[in-house]
């Protein structure tokens, strides 16, 4: 009797450690297991479809002194705006709009001219987007519905946004058997907090989506490349689409410019 309650206590325990060992096995397995093994894993049947592609993005925002903007003037005259596709150029500039491209090497240079002129930077934001694909990044807040006065197509009117969100949209597209480059379009768009009417009715409202269409551009972009956006000078008027832009009045007027930077093309 004894030699048997032994016998059943031994098998019991082997069969306890070799749950254990198997336990512990599996867990050893699990944990080499890296993120990027689940997220490009594909079934055998899919091995000859593609990756899904993303696009990698940086907008860096600079704030200078409102008074000294002229002296960032020399800028302008060392980008170009020959690689950039306006909407409506006529419209872009009678909003005060300015705009032009540059690649990295020439980057230093415009740097040492911001910082001479006293700007800082004071916001970074990174952008992923898959092919195709588009999405906001916030450049101002109205907290309340107010008149902006805007001109699109040789004419300016007065447009009652808020309370909302202003944005920049990026949409970017993998250009086909092409390695390395992207069609980009950047666009301001208002985006109000509440969304009530029908976003097919005509005519700016309060409480739906307003794109800015005759300030939006369209380029080729490869990485290092970037876009610098800016006033063509101190918006000193407020109530304008350029002040919600451009314009900080707290703790001191202050004027922003932006710099958009293809970061990185996952082909």
């Amino acid at each position: 009797m004894s030699s048997i309650y032994y016998r059943v206590v031994i098998v019991l325990a082997v069969a306890f450690l070799a749950g254990c060992e198997s336990n512990e096995s599996e867990k050893q397995i699990w944990e080499q297991v890296k993120f990027t093994d689940l997220t490009l894993w594909q079934e055998p049947e899919q091995a000859d479809r593609k990756v899904l592609t993303t696009i990698d993005f940086k907008l860096y925002v600079f704030e200078l002194p409102a008074d000294d903007i002229a002296e960032v003037v020399e800028i302008w005259q060392r980008l170009h705006t020959s690689p950039l596709e306006f909407e409506d150029y006529q419209s872009f500039r009678e909003n005060l709009f300015l705009a032009g491209f540059g690649q990295g090497q020439i980057w230093d240079q415009i740097r040492g001219i911001l910082q001479d002129a006293g700007s800082r930077r004071v916001q970074t934001t990174s952008l992923m987007l898959a092919d195709g694909l588009a999405d906001d990044i916030t450049i101002a807040a109205v907290d309340r519905e107010q008149g902006f006065f805007y001109i699109s197509k040789g004419s300016g009117e007065t447009i009652t946004l808020g309370p909302g969100w202003l944005n920049l949209r990026v949409r970017a597209n993998k250009i086909p058997d092409s390695r390395g480059v992207c069609n980009v379009v950047v666009s301001p768009v208002f985006v109000p907090a509440f969304r009530g009417r029908d976003e097919n009715s005509p005519g700016p409202t309060a409480d739906k989506i307003y794109p800015f269409t005759s300030l939006g551009l369209r380029l080729k972009m490869s990485p290092g490349e970037f876009v610098l956006i800016g006033p063509e000078r101190d918006i000193s008027r407020k109530g304008t689409v350029a002040s919600l832009f451009f314009r900080v009045s707290k703790p001191k007027p202050a004027a922003r410019i932006y710099l958009f930077v293809c970061y990185r093309i996952e082909d």
